[in-house]
C-alpha cells in the first residue's frame, strides 16, 4: 500500500506533492546545477568561425561549423560570447556541449530555402 493516496488529497496538496517529486528526480540527475564555467576540453567561440553578435548577421554556418570542428576532434565545447547571435537550425553533435557566456544570447530565425547560408 503507498505511503499517501492522491486520489484523497486536494488539487493543492496534488501539485505539491507532484512538484517536489519533480524537483527530487532533477536534482538527483543532476540537472538542476547551473554550471557557471564552461567544462573542460577543447573550447571553441563561434567568433573564431566567423559569427557576428550584431543581432543582424545571420551566424547559422558559423556556428554550425564550430559544432562540427570540436566534434571532429572528439568533443568539447563550443561558446557563445557576449552578443546578440542570430541563426537558424544547428545540430549538436555527440560529446559537444554548448556554453553561453554571460549576456549571450542565440535568437532563432526562420530561414526559408532561398535565403540559407
Amino acid at each position: 500500500m503507498p505511503c499517501f493516496e492522491l486520489s484523497n488529497m486536494s488539487k493543492f496538496w496534488k501539485s505539491i506533492a507532484i512538484t517536489l517529486a519533480i524537483a527530487l528526480a532533477m536534482q538527483m540527475s543532476g540537472h538542476a546545477r547551473a554550471q557557471s564555467t564552461p567544462p573542460t576540453g577543447i573550447q571553441s567561440p563561434i567568433t573564431e568561425f566567423g559569427a557576428v553578435g550584431d543581432g543582424k548577421t545571420l551566424n547559422t554556418t558559423s556556428i554550425q561549423k564550430a559544432i562540427d570542428q570540436v566534434a571532429s576532434k572528439g568533443g568539447g565545447t563550443v561558446v557563445v560570447p557576449e552578443g546578440v547571435f542570430l541563426s537558424g537550425s544547428v545540430f549538436l553533435k555527440a560529446g559537444v556541449n554548448l556554453h553561453l557566456d554571460k549576456d549571450a544570447v542565440i535568437k532563432g530565425r526562420r530561414i526559408s530555402r532561398t535565403t540559407r547560408r
